[in-house]
């Protein structure tokens, strides 16, 4: 089963997570398409070490290397579709509250206008 990959849009249409990535090292881009491949041909179910649940709906995709980078994204429940929410690199062995509020609004905010 094949997920269509999403990318999360505020009011005046900026990608958060396309913005972000287009930061980051090459090697670490590549290594962020080639996840984000996976997750399109395996969905939520791509498992550890790719990807990990933080809670009922968040999921995050971890991307390791120089620089440990996390997107955190969520699957629409009645539909084969996977949205790309929030990236941020990994400082700590915790996400921070404020990475998962800024991800769980994003949710919302496309859950309403999608």
């Amino acid at each position: 089963m094949n997920y269509e990959i999403v990318f999360a849009e505020s009011r005046r249409s900026d990608q958060y997570v396309v913005n972000f990535v287009l930061q980051l090292p090459k090697i670490t881009i590549a290594t962020f398409n080639r996840y984000v491949g996976l997750l399109s041909q395996h969905g939520p179910n791509i498992g550890l070490p790719y990807s990990k649940k933080l809670d009922a709906n968040l999921f995050e995709l971890r991307i390791k290397g120089k620089i440990p980078v996390r997107i955190v994204y969520a699957r629409h429940l009645r539909a084969n579709i996977i949205v790309l929410l929030h990236g941020f690199i990994k400082k700590s062995d915790k996400i921070a509250q404020n990475d998962l509020k800024t991800a769980r609004d994003r949710y919302i905010y496309w859950l309403r206008h999608y």
